[in-house]
């Protein structure tokens, strides 16, 4: 089925705006041929590179996994880790070549998809996968060694260095998860400190919606938001709720199995690959 994206008219009502009015706005049309990611990241780059800085400071929300860092590869160094135990090769010894070598493309959102692409049927393989995952996956020990999608870290880079005030907003935990996250995104060269906060949860339990929905007003008063970027359909939509007049950007990477369908508002990309074509800082 195809799927109906937006194309960037480039229509902006520039340096008007204030935290409490409104702000220019990536107008667009719906069509079926698809929008180049260019063509979407240079608008809303256009829009921070042109703001009138006087009338507040624009705001650009990102979320981290599958967003900005490819979490198939957290998850890829979880599964490798775990077939190095002696316990672990005697219990599934066929399923250890398999889980050592698992390549990329085949690892998903869930370990029961991700064991059917690698055709493993072995049930205790599976149970000793989700648990390890559940234990390591969202924990310090991991996801410094995440990979960033392509073109990330430049173009958020490039939106910092314009003025814009970047915030990452995930659902991971402060007291699990907040020293890798911030090793990662340092590594790669993504903004952090003056005008570049990391939001997360305080715990772990709190549900990823519920503090994203919360963190919304303290959002708001950073300035008017410019645009937000999501790759789970519900928490896109939910900001795209808040903030209506905002570019909003589904990451179409991988997400949970929720029903939820990215609002027909939404520009969609894949990477960032076109981050190339924002005008240089001068």
């Amino acid at each position: 089925m195809k799927r109906f994206v937006s194309v960037t008219l480039l229509l902006f009502l520039l340096g008007c705006a204030t935290p409490s009015q409104t702000i220019p706005q990536v107008k667009s049309v719906a069509t079926s041929e698809g929008t180049p990611a260019g063509r979407i990241l240079g608008s809303i780059g256009e829009i921070v590179r042109t703001w009138d800085k006087s009338k507040g400071t624009p705001v650009v929300v990102f979320d981290l996994d599958d967003t900005l860092f490819d979490a198939r590869t957290r998850t890829q160094s979880v599964l490798r880790d775990m077939v190095k135990q002696p316990e672990v090769a005697r219990a599934i010894p066929d399923a250890v070549p398999v889980l050592a070598y698992a390549p990329l493309e085949k690892i998903h959102y869930s370990m029961e998809d991700t064991f059917s692409d690698l055709k493993i049927t072995d049930s205790v393989a599976l149970d000793k996968a989700k648990d390890h995952f559940m234990r390591w996956f969202f924990s310090n020990a991991y996801c410094a060694v995440d990979s960033p999608l392509a073109g990330a870290a430049a173009y958020v880079r490039q939106l910092h260095s314009q003025g814009a005030h970047i915030v990452y907003l995930s659902g991971r935990d402060y007291p699990r998860m907040e020293k890798c996250s911030r090793e990662a995104l340092a590594k790669h060269g993504f903004p952090l400190g003056k005008k570049a906060e990391l939001l997360l949860k305080q715990k772990h339990t709190e549900d990823d919606f519920a503090f994203k929905k919360r963190a919304m007003e303290r959002i708001h008063k950073l300035g008017p938001v410019a645009a937000v970027f999501e790759n789970e359909p519900k928490n896109l939509n939910l900001l795209a709720d808040k903030f209506p007049r905002s570019a909003i950007v589904f990451v179409d990477t991988q997400h949970s199995p929720a029903p939820d369908v990215p609002t027909p508002h939404a520009h969609w990309i894949k990477d960032f690959l076109a981050a190339d074509v924002l005008p240089q800082v001068r």
